[in-house]
Formats: C-alpha cells, sequence, structure tokens
C-alpha cells in the first residue's frame, strides 16, 4: 500500500473519531453532516482498497496469507456502514460514540494492512 494514502487515512479516522466522539459526548444525535463524514472516510477507504487489489495483481508482495490480507480489506469495507445502518435504526448520541469507536476501528485495520503489506 501506498505509505501517502495510509497516513490520510490515518489523519481521516483520527479526524472523523475525534469530530463524532465530540458531537456523541455534546449530546448530539445524527444529522446529515455527520454521515458526510462517514462517507467521506468510506470513499476514501475504498480508494484505498482499489489501489490495494491493483498492487496485488500487479504482483505486489504482502507477508503471510494474502486470503487474510483481503479479509482485512474488506472488513475496513465493512464496519462504518454496518455501524451506520445499526445506529440508525435507533438514533441517539451513542450512535455517533459508536461511529467514532467505527473510525478507530478502521484505523487500527488499516495499520495491520499495512504491517501485513510490508511485512512487519
Amino acid at each position: 500500500m501506498v505509505d501517502g494514502l495510509v497516513v490520510a487515512l490515518l489523519v481521516a479516522c483520527g479526524l472523523a473519531a475525534l469530530v463524532l466522539g465530540v458531537e456523541g459526548a455534546r449530546g448530539r444525535e445524527p444529522v446529515v453532516g455527520h454521515l458526510w463524514v462517514v462517507g467521506a472516510l468510506e470513499a476514501l477507504l475504498v480508494v484505498a482498497a482499489a489501489v490495494a487489489v491493483v498492487g496485488l495483481v500487479q504482483g505486489g508482495q504482502i507477508q503471510g496469507s494474502t486470503g487474510v490480507f483481503l479479509a482485512y480489506l474488506v472488513g475496513t469495507l465493512l464496519v462504518l456502514p454496518i455501524t451506520v445502518l445499526w445506529g440508525l435504526g435507533e438514533p441517539s448520541r451513542w450512535t455517533l460514540v459508536a461511529l467514532a469507536v467505527a473510525a478507530l476501528v478502521v484505523g487500527v485495520l488499516v495499520l495491520r494492512l499495512q504491517q501485513i503489506w510490508v511485512g512487519a
């Protein structure tokens, strides 16, 4: 994976977690603006997934199983949409807190993807 893209993803995950967590702590319920934050992060994840798949197809080397790498990749793409669907079923301030935690989880998954890619 491209180092610059990984850094951008980690910064985006951190900022999204901060914004959503603060809004949840303030007792706000989710609004369209919050969904835009999550959508922007998900769009960046889709770009990163496409870059990773193209890299694999072009012969990129990973440490360990390709299946594990792809499972992490799919997981990064599913965490946020599943959390949004779950949270919007009964919107409350806890929806934003759950989304903040999901953004942090995505950041950890991205770090793990980078470790597998470079073989750390």
